[in-house]
């Protein structure tokens, strides 16, 4: 007669929604390869598939979550007879998803919004600002807002709850509030003994603008404060 085998499934598996998980089996008489099926009563939540050769690869496709129960048999050869069918139950678990706040400048005073987005196509459910004393968020018409009110470091965080496939995700982003000005000094030639009135300007139109000589040994400076010109 011919000699008996068994099949084992590593036990103790979990996988993530919408991931792909290779799963070991072996026989005590050494061969392969295995048929590999799914089983009811959940033969939705994964399917599988077998993979190359020398050796084979088992695989299974987690497609919702709740439990897989895959099966597996070895035919036998003229020295070993078929195996009994083996069983094993793979714990499908929720999938991870990944939430990415794009990157924009921010200036003092603005309101501007960023792309925010899940890895999973879900949409994020809340948007707010853990440092609100230096900005402020909102969500408007799908948007998600960030609003620059002072200066210093403005740190964001958007949170998705997940679903019944993928758990909840939150990220957080920290930039700094930009001044949001740039001041402007115009060009015109100074020979040696002369005063030349310069332009000095800010791009928001804020005065007084501190005017001073970086190099004394060769110029000085002067405000003139009837119409604020800049002497050098």
């Amino acid at each position: 007669p011919k000699l008996s085998q068994t099949v084992t499934i590593q036990s103790g598996l979990v996988v993530g929604f919408g991931q792909d998980l290779i799963v070991p089996i072996s026989s005590s008489s050494g061969l392969s390869p295995f048929g590999f099926t799914t089983t009811t009563p959940d033969p939705g939540n994964c399917t599988t598939s077998i993979v190359g050769g020398n050796p084979f690869v088992y695989r299974i496709h987690a497609n919702q979550v709740g439990p897989c129960t895959v099966s597996a048999t070895q035919s036998g050869n003229g020295l070993y007879d078929p195996s009994p069918t083996a069983t094993q139950s793979i714990s499908i678990g929720k999938g991870t998803q990944t939430i990415t706040i794009g990157s924009k400048p921010v200036t003092l005073g603005q309101e501007v919004f960023l792309l925010v987005s899940s890895s999973a196509g879900l949409t994020p459910s809340k948007w707010e600002s853990l440092t609100p004393n230096v900005c402020t968020t909102r969500i408007y018409s799908g948007e998600y807002w960030v609003s620059g009110d002072k200066l210093g470091n403005c740190t964001v965080q958007a949170t998705q709850d997940g679903d019944s496939n993928y758990a909840m995700a939150t990220v957080t982003s920290t930039f700094t509030i930009d001044p949001g000005q740039t001041v402007t000094i115009g060009s015109a030639p100074v020979a040696y003994g002369q005063d030349v009135p310069f332009s000095v300007s800010s791009s928001v139109g804020l005065t007084p603008i501190w005017w001073t000589s970086l190099t004394p040994d060769t110029c000085t400076v002067s405000t003139v404060n009837v119409d604020r010109k800049s002497v050098v």
